[in-house]
């Protein structure tokens, strides 16, 4: 295995980074962006496990090196996008958001299923203020004319 990938995935199930850790994971993605995508046994990259554990300075580091990352299904076909609307974390959504609008409406993917009859995000929400935040930001994506396709990325 890569040493610097297994470094990346080592600060993807910390709570924050320390400076010194946010200059060495910037250093490493700089170098080689694709270690971002990359999967572990699990199916997850760093950009699902940083989500499930809070870090969002991870996360923005991840998503300043490539903003597709926001669109990479895990191994149960969901985004990151996804898992922060379930948690209600809306620091990751604002900030997956932000580096890349159109994460928002990808949908779910699971095996033998097309990206057309998956789940939004915002249709895995059972929470009535997630859920009226999500649909806010939507609204705002198409009425800037920033609706995107619903075709996931693969990096």
């Amino acid at each position: 295995m890569d040493e610097h990938l297994y470094i990346i995935q080592k600060f993807s199930c910390q709570r924050t980074l320390s400076p010194m850790e946010k200059s060495v994971a910037r250093a490493l993605l700089k170098e080689a962006p694709e270690r971002g995508g990359t999967k572990n046994a699990a199916g997850e990259s760093p950009i699902h496990v940083a989500g499930e554990h809070g870090n969002r300075d991870l996360v923005e580091i991840l998503l300043d090196a490539d903003p597709r990352l926001a669109e990479i299904h895990d191994f149960f076909g969901n985004t990151i996008v996804h898992t922060a609307t379930v948690r209600k974390d809306f620091s990751i959504l604002e900030a997956c958001i932000k580096a890349n609008p159109r994460s928002l409406l990808v949908r779910t993917l699971y095996k033998g299923q097309n990206t057309d009859t998956g789940l939004l995000p915002v249709e895995l929400c059972r929470d009535p203020q997630t859920i009226s935040w999500l649909k806010n930001q939507m609204k705002m994506l198409s009425e800037f004319g920033r609706e995107p396709s619903f075709s996931p990325c693969h990096p």
